[in-house]
C-alpha cells in the first residue's frame, strides 16, 4: 500500500495521474503495472494506492520499482515529491526454498553441501544471462580439454615413431 499525501489548502477536488515504473523489478514478473488517476475531493488528504506483488518460490535479490505522479489540476506537484521507490524485500530462502525448514530452525550445519550447491547452480540457470555464459564457457572449456588431448596424442605418436626408429637403427 502506498499513501498519496495531500498537503497544503484541502478546499477544492484535485486529481493527479498515477503510474509504476520499472526500475530493478519488472512489471509482470515481480509487481503488477498499473496506472490511473487519483482524485482527491475537498478535505481528503490521503489516498491509498494498492500495487499487487507478485509471489513466487524463485529467490531474489531485493527490487525495486517506482510510483510517478503526473499531470496534476487543482494542486502542484512537489519538486521531489512526485515519484517514491517501492522495495520488494524477498521472503524466500537463498539459494532455494529446499532447506528453508533447516535455515529456520538455525540447524545451517545440517544442510548437506551438495544438494546446496545443486540448488545455487538450478537458481542461477534460472536467468538467460548466467545461463547463456555458462554454456559458452563450458564449451571452451571442452574445447581446450580437446586441444589438450590432441596434444598428448601428437606427443605419444611421436615418442612412438621416434622409439621405433632407434629400435629399428639398433638392428
Amino acid at each position: 500500500l502506498i499513501d498519496v499525501i495531500r498537503i497544503g489548502s484541502t478546499d477544492l477536488a484535485c486529481d493527479v495521474e498515477f503510474r509504476t515504473v520499472d526500475a530493478t523489478a519488472e512489471a509482470g514478473v515481480k509487481y503488477v503495472a498499473k496506472q490511473g488517476v487519483l482524485q482527491f475531493q475537498p478535505g481528503e488528504e490521503i489516498k491509498t494506492l494498492e500495487i499487487e506483488i507478485v509471489d513466487n518460490d524463485r529467490w531474489d535479490a531485493t527490487l525495486e520499482f517506482k510510483v510517478e505522479l503526473s499531470n496534476c489540476r487543482n494542486a502542484t506537484l512537489g519538486r521531489y515529491l512526485y515519484q517514491c521507490r517501492v522495495r520488494i524485500i524477498d521472503d524466500e530462502c537463498f539459494p532455494s526454498n529446499k532447506f528453508r525448514e533447516l535455515t529456520l530452525q538455525g540447524e545451517i550445519e545440517s544442510i548437506p553441501k551438495f544438494p546446496l550447491l545443486f540448488e545455487y547452480v538450478k537458481l542461477n540457470f534460472q536467468y538467460p544471462f548466467f545461463l547463456r555464459k555458462a554454456l559458452i564457457l563450458v564449451v571452451f572449456q571442452q574445447l581446450d580439454n580437446l586441444v589438450e588431448i590432441a596434444y598428448l596424442v601428437m606427443l605419444d605418436l611421436m615418442l612412438v615413431d621416434v622409439f621405433t626408429r632407434l629400435q629399428n637403427c639398433e638392428d
